[in-house]
């Protein structure tokens, strides 16, 4: 996407099919956040530490403007998120 991203997702998201779905892209998850054009987040959480490596989300909080509406967690040690953004005031 070139140009207005927000325009353009607009005119997207007008034409009939399935959702959009963004895979890996942190930079543009982040983005979309803070333009409010993401209807949900869903995370698949690895119970590993690593030393250094990109964060998906940098010092803003993000969690502070999204709701938990559910939680799985695996016999793998995976657990599953799936957040909404919260209601605008």
């Amino acid at each position: 996407i070139q140009g207005d991203v927000a325009a353009e997702l607009a005119k997207i998201k007008a034409l009939s099919g399935k959702d959009i779905s963004i895979v890996g892209s942190g930079v543009l998850t982040r983005t979309l956040i803070e333009m409010n054009l993401v209807d949900e987040l869903q995370l698949m959480l690895c119970p590993v530490v690593l030393g250094q490596g990109k964060k998906l989300f940098d010092d803003t909080d993000y969690t502070k403007k999204m709701d938990v509406v559910e939680v799985r967690t695996f016999d793998s040690g995976m657990i599953y998120l799936r957040l909404k953004p919260k209601a605008q005031d």
